[in-house]
């Protein structure tokens, strides 16, 4: 297994953590709770979490092909979501 990690300084990480989830069920299935969500690719796994300041992204594949997949579809999305917020989600 491939991970990489992602962060944003954010105090509404709940608040994108449901609609990314939200948006992603429409094709894959995801769960989320208040401050934490879990997106099932195909490919393989994000999990979000939601903390006081910061939002953290967890995504994991079999493989680096995969991985930048999942990581290109994540930040795509919550780049989109984010734009109003001028929030840009940066892999670690």
């Amino acid at each position: 297994m491939v991970q990489k990690k992602g962060a944003v300084t954010t105090s509404d990480g709940g608040r994108y953590i449901h609609k990314l989830c939200k948006h992603f069920t429409h094709r894959v299935p995801a769960t989320w709770s208040e401050y934490e969500g879990t997106v099932n690719f195909d490919m393989g796994v994000c999990v979000m979490t939601a903390e006081a300041q910061t939002l953290t992204f967890v995504c994991e594949a079999e493989n680096s092909s995969d991985l930048s997949e999942i990581l290109d579809t994540v930040k795509g999305h919550f780049d989109r979501f984010a734009v109003k917020d001028q929030l840009v989600l940066n892999w670690l």
